[in-house]
């Protein structure tokens, strides 16, 4: 697969948007971009692809809503046999996937996002998952990830999900399905 090009399973060609920074974006878990079925085709991900996230350097990550959260579920679904295979297992609705990561990036395959905010960074100390370019653990030779770069908001019933670039140096690009309601006065 060459460097930006995501899939060659795909339809579509992702169209992605710069984000607004400190603007938060609501995600309509109702409408995904790639429905269960075709996300598993496509991706192998037991679940709908409902967002992207396009960081510096073209890194992709992907939002997958695995479904209804409490009882376990798996991750992966085989496409050859047809049919779920347990590579891993999560009990969160909501799940990011690093979709195009080198083997030094810092998000390794998919990373639970529960109820709460999570911040994707290139800092320990303030980031929940590390999503940084480089192989050096500080992350301070590649400084294109902001310390603080994403947020995400996933709320305490995981029935919406929010994501924001916190004012990161070198931006953030987004695909979701558009959605208008104004989530100022929510979160």
């Amino acid at each position: 697969m060459e460097k930006g090009d995501f899939s060659s399973e795909r339809q579509d060609k992702p169209s992605f948007e710069p984000m607004e920074r400190s603007r938060w974006y609501e995600v309509d878990t109702e409408n995904p971009l790639l429905d269960l079925d075709e996300n598993r085709r496509v991706s192998g991900m037991n679940g709908a692809l409902i967002a992207e996230v396009l960081l510096a350097q073209e890194r992709l990550l992907q939002v997958i809503d695995f479904g209804m959260p409490g009882a376990p579920k798996a991750i992966a679904w085989h496409p050859d046999v047809g049919e779920i295979k347990a590579l891993g297992m999560i009990r969160e609705r909501f799940g990011i996937v690093a979709a195009n990561y080198t083997p030094d990036g810092r998000l390794i395959g998919l990373s639970p996002l529960p109820a709460g905010r999570t911040v994707l960074g290139r800092n320990m100390g303030s980031a929940s998952y590390l999503v940084g370019l480089g192989a050096d653990a500080t992350n301070t030779e590649n400084l294109t990830i902001s310390r603080q770069h994403l947020f995400i908001h996933v709320d305490e019933d995981e029935q919406r999900i929010f994501l924001k670039d916190e004012s990161s140096t070198n931006g953030t690009q987004i695909h979701i399905v558009k959605y208008n309601r104004d989530v100022q006065g929510y979160l």
